[in-house]
């Protein structure tokens, strides 16, 4: 009898018929399709996602992180932009960011581009949905705040401009709030553990601006949660909850520590160290007549085949939701008042103030009086919060439809959206180009574009057509909205409804964005074979001027051959002031794109061998010689650049920076160096000509060379002095002076030496050792629970 019993069939148990069934499975696999769908043209192993940023910058970054890992380094420094330059510190390299790890060191950086689109997109919807989930609403009102998020103009106008570090970090903000919230219904360890391995993730992915604003706003929204309990007078939880929610910010932060300790650091050295200035800050701040822009996304223009005509950057500053999406908002704010719908309608409006930047005082005050707003430009990234707001508002507004909602109520505002449409629609049909041009000119003399107002005579037909084209669209989008809220008041039009809102938001939102994904042949982003090898032949290290386009600026990262200029927001501060004073500019001038447009004997002292110039400007001096030309580039060599380092024995300690490039005008740079504080050598004669040093290894954190010296002297290196660097002369560390006002230099004494050079800063190990701690600490966690609930089901 009894091994009857043992043979017979256990029946299925209910929970995992339901799980098999559960409808949030079925959803997440259309958010996959949809994503793989949405990113057609670009899943192409020839074809890469065409965004500026992408091919300027992204792309060869990723393939250097990548290609340096896979050799066994972590790439604190990256010697191939700006003559060196912090990489890890940065933050938009994400060198530690898990997905990045994996992705970019599986596939090829142009094709891994693509695939990180694709699964950061779908991993924002699922994030949003599961957030909504939490906050019980219907499966179908947090598939809206899914659609939203996913295909918001903020998103993809971001992804065309080629921010793709903005497109990674800005998905992880519902995740984090989900776990706040998971946290405060359950008081679950688990949920407070999840939560810290998502907060710390956000900030290893790569936007410093965008971790700032999520974690303001799950700020805010922890205090939400916690303010809640104590009004409803439930002290003993308030406690509880307050610890689990400082155990995740503590816990977060030990994870992100690698990340945190060299970004905490690298301001104070940073051409933004001190500030940048108001009106820096303030650049693309969203203008206030954009808030049309919000119904007709075209109205100003697409940047696409028409260009964007308004004030700022379009992909800044875009707040597109889709209309639907802002009529379901108005309605969660008119007929569900609770305190979700109260918290999330403030911190919508609170953040589109914020986004008008230097246009309110509001922004001016945060600047002033709020850590952390002035290391940030472009105010108009609020419409990140903006976006997140609204999705969630419109989802509280589908479910609120679903509901009885007040038939009057209902009816007025489907007869004000209907008329708005009608008249939206009129409008359409007869504004003309003199009213349009007039308009324009109008907008022009508001403020001067930045890059350039269009010409009108060449493109006022488009800007009008594509201005009606999205005048028409908002109309039509308008009275659709004006429908949904007529049906939904009879018995039979909410069923119908909890299908029709989410497929007209993802229509409305693929109309405007879909445009947005362009493709480019990823053979475009590499540089011709010939000209590589001819600079590869080259055995001793140089560096290169690129006096061609912006996207070859970073080029070099791909091919291990390092620039003088570049294209990054980190910046050295000196470094920069040096650049600048060599282009004849004022130091303090800021860029974020490096570009070199004349020759100046200072930048003989980076090593400066081969300057790439654009056939058509041929040099005639006899200090270039040219060593390489075709149809399109003519390569020079720099007869007087100085070796990557070389010795010296005479110095001047010179203070104050003009004082310093005064002296370098005078100054033999292979005889003499200036310092900033005097060193323990006395000066000397060399009794003979020392060979250059050797260079027997130079990886990114590590330069090894042989030298000798005829007499006590001076090592100097083509190096960009930064902290963290460490000099060790024969087994001893020996201190780096800050030589010619950005480089380095080293006594040595006379004699044979082994110099080694190595970024090994104080916080490397312990910010190493506290990530590995926190890293095993979650991972033992789970697996003690996992453990624990196998001996439950056991019992």
């Amino acid at each position: 009898m009894s091994k009857k019993k043992k043979h017979q069939k256990q029946p299925v148990s209910s929970t995992k018929v339901k799980t098999l069934i559960n409808p949030d499975w079925f959803v997440f696999s259309g958010l996959f399709i949809l994503s793989l769908l949405f990113f057609q043209k670009a899943i192409d192993s020839t074809r890469i996602l065409s965004g500026g940023d992408i091919t300027h910058y992204l792309l060869y970054l990723r393939s250097f992180v990548a290609e340096t890992i896979k050799h066994g380094i972590i790439p604190f420094w990256n010697p191939y932009i700006f003559s060196g330059v912090p990489c890890a510190a940065g933050m938009q390299p994400a060198v530690f960011y898990p997905l990045n790890l994996v992705i970019f060191t599986l596939l090829p950086s142009h094709l891994g581009i693509t695939v990180s689109a694709v699964i950061h997109l779908f991993l924002s919807g699922c994030f949003a949905y599961i957030f909504m989930k939490a906050l019980k609403c219907p499966w179908t009102s947090a598939l809206t705040t899914a659609f939203i998020f996913m295909f918001s103009g903020f998103q993809m106008t971001h992804l065309y401009a080629g921010h793709a570090d903005i497109f990674s970090a800005s998905i992880w903000l519902p995740l984090i709030l989900f776990f706040i919230e998971m946290t405060v219904q359950t008081m679950g360890f688990s949920y407070c553990i999840l939560g810290s391995l998502a907060i710390g993730i956000q900030f290893l992915s790569g936007h410093p601006q965008i971790s700032f604003y999520t974690y303001l706003l799950s700020g805010v929204y922890a205090a939400f949660r916690l303010g809640i309990i104590i009004l409803n007078k439930e002290y003993a939880k308030a406690v509880k909850l307050l610890s689990l929610l400082g155990m995740m910010g503590m816990i977060a932060g030990c994870i992100a520590c690698i990340q945190i300790f060299p970004t905490l650091e690298l301001p104070a050295y940073s051409s933004r160290s001190g500030g940048t200035g108001y009106d820096f800050n303030t650049f693309s701040s969203f203008p206030p007549e954009n808030i049309l822009s919000f119904f007709f996304p075209m109205l100003f223009g697409n940047s696409l085949d028409i260009p964007y005509w308004g004030r700022g950057l379009l992909h800044e500053i875009c707040g597109f939701v889709g209309i639907i999406p802002l009529i379901l908002a108005i309605m969660a704010i008119v007929s569900k008042r609770n305190a979700y719908t109260i918290l999330f309608s403030v911190l919508a409006m609170v953040s589109l103030l914020l986004s008008f930047g230097k246009y309110t005082v509001m922004y001016k005050l945060c600047y002033e009086f709020i850590p952390g707003f002035d290391l940030f430009r472009v105010p108009g990234r609020m419409m990140y919060l903006w976006t997140f707001c609204l999705a969630v508002l419109a989802g509280f507004g589908s479910s609120s439809l679903m509901e009885l909602p007040k038939r009057k109520q209902v009816v007025l505002f489907s007869q004000i959206f209907g008329v708005l449409g009608i008249l939206a629609m009129l409008s359409s049909f007869f504004i003309d180009a003199d009213t349009w041009r007039s308009l324009i000119q109008i907008s022009y003399g508001w403020e001067e574009r930045i890059f350039g107002a269009p010409d009108l005579k060449e493109n006022l037909t488009g800007m009008l057509l594509i201005a009606k084209k999205s005048i028409f669209l908002g109309a039509v989008f308008l009275m659709l909205g004006a429908m949904l809220l007529y049906i939904c008041g009879r018995e039979w039009g909410r069923a119908l409804i909890r299908y029709l809102i989410p497929a007209i938001i993802i229509a409305d939102l693929w109309i405007f964005c879909s445009p947005y994904i362009t493709t480019v042949d990823s053979s475009r982003c590499e540089w011709d074979k010939n000209m590589v090898d001819f600079l590869k032949e080259d055995k001793e290290p140089f560096r290169i001027v690129t006096m061609t386009d912006d996207a070859s600026l970073n080029r070099g990262m791909s091919y291990g051959i390092s620039n003088i200029g570049g294209y990054s927001p980190t910046i050295l501060k000196r470094y920069q002031e040096f650049i600048n004073i060599s282009q004849g500019l004022a130091p303090e001038t800021p860029t974020v794109v490096m570009r070199i447009a004349e020759y100046s004997r200072l930048l003989d002292l980076l090593n400066t061998k081969y300057f790439i110039i654009p056939s058509q400007n041929p040099i005639s001096h006899p200090q270039f010689k040219l060593t390489f030309s075709d149809s399109t580039i003519n390569i020079y060599q720099n007869r007087n650049c100085m070796k990557r380092a070389w010795i010296v024995h005479n110095f001047k300690v010179v203070h104050g920076r003009d004082a310093i490039f005064t002296a370098l005008k005078k100054i033999s740079y292979a005889d003499e160096v200036i310092l900033e504080e005097k060193p323990t050598i006395k000066q000397s004669v060399s009794r003979g000509k020392e060979a250059y040093p050797e260079i027997i290894r130079h990886s990114p954190n590590e330069i090894i060379m042989n030298v000798g010296m005829a007499q006590d002297g001076f090592l100097v290196l083509s190096e960009v002095f930064y902290p963290g660097w460490k000099a060790i002369v024969d087994g001893r560390q020996q201190k780096i002076y800050q030589a010619n006002y950005i480089l380095r230099a080293i006594e040595l004494k006379k004699g044979k030496s082994t110099v080694r050079m190595v970024y090994d800063p104080w916080w490397l190990k312990w910010s190493l050792i506290i990530s590995l701690i926190a890293g095993c600490f979650i991972v033992g966690i789970f697996r003690v629970c996992h453990k624990i609930n196998v001996l439950h089901r056991g019992c």
